[in-house]
């Protein structure tokens, strides 16, 4: 199962970019604006990599998000995802 956005900024033409599940144990954020600000970076900006990493690391997929911190260690740097 995959998480929609419940509302998509409207404000730039992203393509259908779907976020990914939380990890085990987490939940997304409940602050919409954090949610909105990630993803957009993650849909048009990051191609799905962790908007929080250095772009040169945007070729390793252990920085896809969920990014491999967040799914081992149960902490997301951009606070997309937080522990429930």
């Amino acid at each position: 199962m995959r998480v929609q956005v419940p509302h998509c900024p409207q404000r730039c033409n992203m393509k259908q970019y779907r976020l990914p599940d939380p990890p085990e144990g987490m939940m997304l954020n409940t602050n919409m604006r954090i949610v909105d600000s990630i993803y957009e970076s993650l849909a048009t900006q990051t191609n799905g990599f962790c908007p929080c990493v250095p772009s040169y690391l945007h070729t390793n997929e252990d920085y896809r998000c969920p990014c491999k911190d967040a799914n081992e260690n149960k902490t997301c740097k951009c606070k997309l995802f937080i522990e429930m």
